[in-house]
């Protein structure tokens, strides 16, 4: 139990910062709520690690307390995911735990946290150190500034190999550029990626050769360097094209690229393929919205149940998941949209018809279908889908 201390008045000059308490003691979080609203802080709160995952990058809080101690994700593990994120970076952290062993409190703070409070809470302390934080990276709070530029990424997954994800994902990249966006198509791929022999481009430059460097060389210039720039204003980082190009991609390395990007364009989108390992966690993690891509049919459904699940285990749900409907194979099922997110938990944002003759003619000119014929029902879909992407709240299709 957290040890107590006398009722304070409320400071002279509220700062109205947001302190986001994530706990799974109802009495620990009642506890720290009111002494740091005392303190003139606005408080959220996060009964758990996804919970306050979701929070965190949704809301932007000035200051973290996590707990360590809690079911499912620990505060160490909410922490690096934090910090591998582009828009929740450089939140400050603060750790709060039972665990008191010098050991525990290096693996805090290289996990990300910018300072570690032990358990039970000195609320004086606690106060003190919250205070410090905001001094060194707060804005004035009274005053409303727009956060730092940023660009929001969109991650696609398919469930499965052959369901369509890179065709959504260059189309939903289109569809956005015809918006006056600024666009960056990323094949993610350690071996042969095709969009470049669909795209009609043959050039040197691929993700292979940013892979090569250190995370800390991946800078504007060493990203520019690497992207094409399509007829239809989406500039793409192309999969490696030779096998003496395959390689084990670096999580670290990945996660800069990402970053990097964001930085430079208003939507990042990443066309992620099947399977699981370090990289597609790195890549999924950063994104601010993750779509899984679907066939309907049980197989198609059953794979989308099991990545879902992964997914859940690293953080990421409720608001930061959808699904995309992709009839790739043209196969009537009977199967309908209601049943299918019943059965998988989470919104369908987009269905996208069968197109396969369509899709196919259009890459013939080396451009995507929303480009190529803009009155394709497929076409229409998606640019459909792209409204509830970019809407500020997820919103899936009602039935």
């Amino acid at each position: 139990m957290a040890e107590l201390r006398p009722t304070r008045g409320r400071a002279e000059t509220e700062t109205r910062a947001r302190i986001l308490v994530v706990d799974d003691e109802p009495d620990i979080v009642r506890l720290l709520t009111f002494a740091l609203q005392t303190d003139g802080y606005q408080v959220l709160a996060a009964k758990n690690g996804a919970e306050g995952l979701e929070i965190a990058q949704r809301e932007k809080p000035d200051v973290i307390i996590l707990d360590v101690m809690m079911p499912g994700m620990d505060g160490f593990e909410v922490c690096s995911v934090l910090r591998s994120r582009p828009d929740t970076a450089n939140l400050p952290i603060i750790i709060l735990s039972a665990l008191g062993q010098v050991s525990d409190r290096v693996k805090g703070l290289r996990a990300g946290a910018d300072d570690y409070v032990p358990k039970p809470v000195n609320l004086d302390e606690l106060s003190a150190r919250v205070a410090a934080l905001l001094s060194r990276t707060q804005r004035p709070p009274t005053v409303a500034v727009a956060p730092a530029k940023a660009g929001k990424v969109f991650g696609f997954y398919g469930v499965k190999g052959g369901v369509g994800t890179t065709t959504i994902a260059v189309n939903v990249a289109a569809l956005l550029a015809q918006q006056k966006k600024t666009v960056t198509l990323v094949e993610l791929r350690g071996s042969y990626g095709t969009l470049a022999a669909q795209l009609k481009w043959a050039s040197a430059e691929n993700l292979s050769q940013l892979a090569e460097l250190l995370p800390s060389q991946i800078d504007e210039r060493a990203i520019n360097a690497h992207l094409f720039s399509t007829s239809f204003g989406v500039k793409v980082l192309f999969g490696p094209q030779q096998p003496s190009e395959f390689r084990e991609l670096n999580p670290e390395t990945v996660r800069a690229i990402i970053r990097q990007l964001a930085n430079i364009s208003e939507y990042v989108i990443l066309d992620l393929p099947p399977g699981v390992s370090p990289v597609i966690e790195a890549a999924l993690r950063a994104c601010d919205l993750v779509s899984v891509v679907l066939e309907p049919d049980p197989t198609g459904v059953q794979a989308a149940k099991v990545a879902l699940d992964l997914l859940r285990t690293w953080g990421i749900s409720g608001s930061l998941v959808s699904a995309v409907v992709s009839n790739r194979s043209g196969m009537t099922t009977g199967a309908n949209l209601r049943d299918i997110r019943a059965q998988i938990g989470c919104e369908i944002i987009g269905v996208v018809p069968y197109a396969s003759e369509a899709c196919t003619a259009a890459l013939n000119q080396g451009v995507p279908l929303a480009v190529w014929r803009a009155d394709h029902i497929a076409a229409m879909t998606m640019k459909e889908m792209v409204s509830r992407l970019t809407a500020s709240t997820l919103i899936g299709i009602r039935f």
